[in-house]
């Protein structure tokens, strides 16, 4: 089995504060979900988004 290969510059794209996607040079590999917030679970909208940046990281880390 080929080993997959990033094309290019590889980054992380963010929209409204959280990570939207991971893309290299040909377009989006991944998007990731968007964590919705809602005024009595702050708590849990924090530890959402702290997770889903270090999810991002990881990806984007096993990638390069």
């Amino acid at each position: 089995m080929e080993k997959f290969k990033v094309n290019g510059k590889l980054e992380i794209i963010h929209r409204d504060g959280q990570p939207y996607g991971i893309r290299d040079e040909r377009g989006y590999l991944m998007f990731f979900h968007k964590v919705s917030k809602y005024s009595s679970q702050e708590d849990r909208y924090i530890e959402e988004i702290h997770e889903m940046f270090l999810l991002a990281t990881q990806i984007y880390n096993a990638l390069k």
